[in-house]
């Protein structure tokens, strides 16, 4: 896999940055998300992954990140109280939609030096991603 993921700063607000495993985790769904809509096979199946989806194993995410499947279930489930992610869960795999992808990978160039206003309205626009993507801290 190439490219890459826009990562805000606010992410330093939120309970992930307290949470190595949990840093970890979100960081491989954003970069494993699919970037557009597409059909893919998966064991037998044809699987319509919108943009912002991804395909997930629990075993196969543990190999790969280092973590046990018990800690993944318990991230997951801080992730979709939290309003980060959506599950579909099957027997053999899961869907998981990040919430506010596209918002959020799509938004917030630098601003320019054009006009005051366009820089306000960049900076408000940040200022909701980051207060939509991390909408508030996990209580444990």
């Amino acid at each position: 896999m190439n490219g890459w993921i826009r990562l805000d700063r606010g992410i330093q607000e939120n309970f992930l940055w307290q949470e190595p495993e949990a840093l970890k985790l979100w960081l491989y769904l954003l970069m494993a998300a699919s970037l557009t809509d597409k059909a893919t096979a998966f064991n037998g199946q044809m699987l319509n992954i919108k943009r912002g989806q991804l395909v997930f194993g629990l075993n196969a995410a543990s190999a790969r990140l280092n973590i046990s499947v018990r800690r993944l279930r318990k991230y997951l489930n801080w992730f979709e109280t939290d309003d980060m992610i959506d599950k579909q869960i099957t027997n053999k795999f899961s869907i998981i939609s990040i919430t506010n992808y596209s918002q959020y990978q799509d938004t917030g160039k630098q601003p320019s030096s054009k006009s005051q206003a366009t820089a306000k309205q960049t900076s408000t626009t940040i200022q909701v991603t980051i207060n939509n993507l991390y909408p508030r801290q996990l209580r444990r």
